[in-house]
């Protein structure tokens, strides 16, 4: 193995781009707005939802934007809780873990939620018809 003592003997193929510990603190600070943002996104959309129930009895298409809207939150929730968890350093998990879990398993059982009443809707529509 070879020793490098000055900046004009280092091997180029080695030398890795440090981060400063601005870059450093700005990327912890968005691992856990993304962890915070996993578990807000189901209490966004179920405030979305709760706050629009009286518009949408009067125009139902509303509802299908309304819906997609609440399943993209949702989504993105989920999709939020898994970078947080899996780009975060071994100390940074420790800060993160539960926040990024709940927001996980929460989104995830929404999905499934939403996933069996479609189910449900499809069998239903099956038997009237």
């Amino acid at each position: 193995m070879q020793s490098y003592d000055s900046p004009e003997q280092v091997d180029p193929q080695v030398v890795t781009e440090r981060k400063s510990p601005d870059e450093d603190v700005e990327i912890r600070e968005w691992i856990r707005n993304a962890a915070r943002a996993s578990w807000l996104a189901p209490l966004i959309a179920f405030g979305v939802k709760v706050v629009t129930r009286e518009v949408l009895r009067e125009f139902p298409v509303g509802g299908l934007v309304v819906g997609i809207f609440e399943l993209l939150l949702i989504l993105m929730g989920l999709i939020c809780g898994i970078v947080a968890i899996s780009s975060a350093t071994p100390s940074e998990r420790r800060r993160i873990r539960w926040p990024s879990t709940v927001g996980i398993f929460v989104n995830l059982a929404l999905i499934g939620l939403v996933v069996l009443a479609w189910f449900a809707l499809q069998n239903i529509r099956a038997q009237h018809l």
